[in-house]
């Protein structure tokens, strides 16, 4: 295919009117070709705001009003609709109103329409008060959807996240053998660790390192944690508000220097970067928590921990 001889200098648009093109799937390729999209492909960096357009021109075209002051803001005379990402609120004095958007939501569209149960359950997670004050979060059916991508309905739970030791490198061992996609688990995984467990949120961006070239070994890795996700689904993040008289946050910071050096390839610069981690806190509840390599190589410990506390 031949490109413009200025195609690196042209806007996301321009680049967007000559095509997407991607390489052909093992076992189909062919030498010298690729492939051009017709369609919006999982992953890419604008399918997000494709789908996006595509459900704002279907919500329009049932007689919805988009708001001029928050663009998710949808609203009818009788339904508001509330939209983040492929998830979506409904609220109406009357359900039959709700029933009679979503029924002509879906006589216009190719979408996959499931109705949860109410808004507790939005984006997954589920909201469970205690007598004694405690809120609780669990995702129980986003894990259960992490089994079944992952096939491991016929398999024994695990008791730990994660095996001990390195992954491997990227570069030699196993090709990758599973039959699911690796990035999309690892989406699935990420959502879950950020929002009700944070007891994954290491062993996951570690998976995820490996994204774009898994081996065998990587896989292992992720179904590995499913598996452990398989034993404990039921579980989650508890939270225990404390009522005070003024706003208070903390954070928890900390930094692992070079831990990974010694473990992984030698010649790959990865190793020797160190990790972030920090967690903070409103009213003594969790409310962000992270684990992440930090981009640049400290050459000190007293250097990661700067970098780590100026991130966090």
């Amino acid at each position: 295919i031949d490109l413009p001889p200025n195609f690196d200098q042209l806007s996301d648009d321009e680049k967007a009117k000559v095509g997407v093109f991607v390489q052909m799937p093992q076992g189909f390729a062919k030498p010298g070709m690729v492939l051009k999209l017709k369609k919006s492909l999982y992953g890419l960096r604008n399918s997000p705001r494709n789908f996006w357009l595509y459900l704002k021109s279907k919500l329009l075209e049932i007689g919805f009003t988009q708001s001029k002051h928050d663009a998710c803001l949808f609203y009818s005379d009788k339904v508001i609709c509330l939209v983040y990402v492929d998830d979506t609120l409904f609220f109406a004095r009357q359900q039959s109103d709700i029933d009679e958007a979503i029924n002509a939501l879906r006589k216009t569209s190719e979408l996959e329409i499931t109705v949860e149960d109410d808004v507790a359950g939005f984006l997954g997670v589920m909201i469970k008060r205690y007598d004694d004050g405690r809120i609780g979060f669990t995702q129980k059916g986003l894990i259960e959807r992490v089994i079944t991508a992952l096939d491991l309905k016929d398999r024994k739970p695990k008791t730990t996240p994660a095996k001990p030791g390195a992954l491997g490198s990227n570069k030699d061992g196993l090709d990758a053998q599973g039959t699911y996609n690796y990035c999309s688990v690892c989406g699935m995984l990420l959502y879950l660790s950020g929002h009700s467990r944070p007891d994954i949120h290491f062993a996951v961006t570690q998976c995820c390192r490996y994204g774009h070239n898994p081996k065998r070994s990587h896989e292992e890795a992720l179904e590995h944690l499913g598996l452990y996700l398989k034993g404990t689904k039921d579980q989650g993040l508890i939270m225990s508000p404390q009522h005070i008289e003024s706003l208070r946050i903390d954070m928890f910071v900390d930094a692992d220097f070079a831990g990974a050096w010694g473990h992984e390839h030698p010649q790959d610069p990865a190793c020797a970067k160190s990790r972030t981690g920090y967690v903070i806190f409103i009213s003594n509840c969790p409310v962000l928590w992270v684990s992440k390599m930090q981009d640049t190589i400290a050459c000190s410990s007293m250097e990661s921990e700067y970098t780590a506390l100026s991130m966090g």
